[in-house]
């Protein structure tokens, strides 16, 4: 890390999606006029509303709680007491940098006199969990250190001001002695297909895959424990006036499965390689199965195979593109769970698109979801005014017959149709008598597939009008092979970040911590639609049944969009039941998003959103906003970057009211 790099430091130590929602191209970017081109249908979803709406603001409903803006903000553990081996903290130690009465100054320019009112500003405190421990004298453990957490919670006695404690022990926990030793012990990882010990970066800050299994017995494990309960015995010992300050809790971080390409890998559909593939992480796999299925001959019945025993299960990390005698039950890909995405996105300035409707071999299936993140297209192209234009659908083709099927996609508009794009998609199997267990046949089988250039849709030229559409996926003649060990390798891979979560949860609570306050700090990678959203396997951690409220960090388009709002529904969460973590609309075409999708969130119901991100940290210290993706989202009113200073302004004016 450079010296003069605290906002990118702070930003790899506290969230994993900002910059990764903040640059979600993956895959080069096209921008095709809808007269050159025709396209193909997307998944069956209903579309809440057209993206090319105009943003309409909210009045501010009855409701009996407020909603907090609690900030994060960089610079807050800077104090003698912590760890000043890095330059900058030392720096700021020997000129008495005073975090509380910067922070002070900071909230009350957003709210002058205090919290109060419908909207109140607070704050985050981030603490990494791995991070709190020092090696003892004799060199034969380790000892929590109270110190930085001690400086970070006299914040909450000196300041009259909400707070969250972020509870971090995610991958980006990796700065100290105990979180380097911790990574190079293969029981503390989760682990790729080679077994081997993996470090990976994110924007060149390191991170460490860390375990999903859920026993305490893993020293990773036991030390996260150690550090819940000596900052749940540091927080009780506050005063109660104090510890009614705090008002939320996010527990664990970003908790999900990893994938190589950590970076800019969030798009791999055709070579994927994940986690966790450790010995341990197999065995559950098995059990989980065993479960599952009850019998090794409902298993074999399922699977189309003839497996001995559960014990003979290993889970896929073979792929036929590499390998083409890869037996199928051994293939694993991003469409091996049995579906291929149909995403891309769309445009239309008139507003009056009703929906976009996928077709497989001319038969409609359903419309695409629409309005989903693609704020690439947002950046590129001056004229689209929201990044809620990505579109996708999941297309079952596990029960296709092998051999060359057409996906095709359409815009419609009351009695017009216009087909956009299609494609061809290969289904591969293996030969008819060979069974799951042999490899896929890829002999030609040729089938007379439908187009929809040849079916008589009514699309006047006008109906074409205005409208801007790119299908990214799937490719032209794109194979696929569905394997049911993959789809169940899947679901096996979400139910482990779910049991951690689960472990988290159950520990804090055992200890003592308020279960209202607990919430998730969860990536949702369905909110863009080119992800893969089966390389993180989050999908059952945020959800309606979870003992913990729902927290999830919204960027770009999900800041407010008609995939938020179905996200909310499907949630059902009561007020105060939710709150987002890491929140900035990163949107500068129309000044009013930012104010709709804070007024937005207050009505549905939000117990908290959190700004990211504002630094106390003086001047000389930042780096210019257009350096990297981070700073460009660094909240003040001279930084025009990703609307930043829109989004700031917007904060000002609701927690004043």
């Amino acid at each position: 890390m450079s010296h003069c790099a605290p906002a990118c430091r702070l930003s790899l130590l506290t969230l994993a999606t900002s910059a990764l929602v903040g640059l979600s191209a993956w895959g080069w970017l096209k921008v095709i006029p809808a007269s050159d081109r025709h396209a193909a249908p997307q998944r069956p979803v209903a579309v809440s509303e057209n993206p090319a709406q105009s943003v309409a603001i909210p009045a501010l409903a009855e409701r009996a709680q407020p909603m907090y803006l609690l900030l994060t903000v960089e610079g807050l553990d800077y104090c003698p007491e912590n760890d000043t081996s890095d330059a900058l903290k030392a720096d700021l130690v020997r000129q008495n940098f005073d975090n509380a009465a910067h922070l002070q100054h900071l909230l009350e320019s957003i709210e002058p006199g205090g919290a109060q009112g419908k909207i109140q500003a607070g704050y985050v405190i981030t603490t990494k969990l791995l991070s709190l421990f020092k090696p003892e004298s004799d060199g034969q453990g380790w000892t929590f250190d109270a110190g930085g957490f001690a400086c970070q919670l006299r914040l909450v006695e000196k300041l009259d001001r909400p707070v969250a404690l972020y509870l971090s022990s995610t991958h980006f926990d990796t700065q100290g002695p105990l979180p380097q030793k911790l990574s190079q012990e293969a029981a503390n990882l989760a682990l790729f297909p080679d077994l081997k010990p993996a470090t990976l970066s994110y924007f060149s800050y390191p991170i460490v895959p860390y375990t999903l299994q859920t026993d305490g017995a893993i020293a990773v494990n036991h030390y996260k424990r150690q550090a819940l309960a000596h900052i749940h015995q540091m927080v009780q010992a506050l005063a109660p006036e104090h510890r009614r300050k705090i008002v939320a809790i996010f527990l664990g971080g970003e908790t999900h499965q990893f994938y190589q390409g950590f970076e800019d890998g969030m798009g791999e559909f055709a070579q994927p390689v994940v986690t966790d593939y450790s010995p341990a992480s197999q065995q559950q796999f098995r059990a989980w199965l065993a479960q599952r299925y009850d019998s090794i001959d409902a298993l074999n019945q399922a699977w189309g195979s003839a497996l001995p025993s559960f014990d003979a299960i290993a889970a896929p990390a073979g792929n036929f593109r590499a390998q083409p005698q890869t037996p199928l039950l051994a293939h694993y890909d991003g469409y091996a769970q049995g579906s291929v995405p149909v995403h891309g996105w769309f445009w239309d300035a008139s507003g009056t698109t009703e929906a976009l409707r996928v077709y497989l071999d001319g038969q409609y299936i359903g419309p695409a979801q629409w309005g989903l993140n693609r704020l690439d297209v947002y950046r590129a192209v001056e004229d689209i005014a929201t990044p809620a234009v990505g579109f996708r659908m999941n297309l079952p083709f596990d029960r296709l017959p092998a051999g060359r099927h057409m996906v095709s996609i359409t815009h419609a508009q009351g009695a017009y149709e216009c087909l956009m794009d299609e494609r061809v998609i290969e289904v591969l199997r293996p030969a008819p008598a060979a069974g799951a267990d042999a490899p896929l046949d890829f002999s030609d089988k040729h089938r007379v597939f439908t187009s929809m250039r040849d079916k008589p849709l009514r699309c006047p030229q006008r109906a074409k009008a205005g409208k801007r559409y790119y299908l990214d996926s799937p490719a032209w003649d794109m194979k696929v092979a569905f394997n049911p060990a993959a789809r169940d390798w899947n679901l096996f891979r979400q139910a482990q970040v779910r049991a951690y979560m689960q472990q988290l949860y159950d520990w804090a609570v055992e200890m003592g911590y308020d279960a209202s306050l607990l919430f998730s700090h969860q990536i949702v990678p369905e909110l863009n639609s080119s992800w893969n959203e089966n390389l993180f396997a989050t999908q059952g951690s945020v959800a309606a049944d979870t003992p913990w409220k729902p927290g999830f960090n919204l960027y770009g388009a999900g800041a407010w969009s008609p995939w938020t709002q179905d996200f909310l529904q499907r949630l059902a969460p009561q007020e105060g039941g939710y709150g987002i973590p890491e929140f900035h609309p990163q949107q500068w075409k129309d000044a009013r998003s930012a104010r709709a999708a804070i007024a937005h969130h207050y009505n549905a119901g939000a117990h908290f959103l959190s700004p990211y991100y504002f630094s106390i940290i003086p001047p000389q210290y930042l780096q210019d906003p257009t350096s990297n993706a981070v700073a460009r989202m660094r909240l003040e009113a001279g930084n025009s970057a990703d609307g930043s200073n829109v989004f700031y302004e917007a904060i000002r004016e609701y927690a004043r009211q």
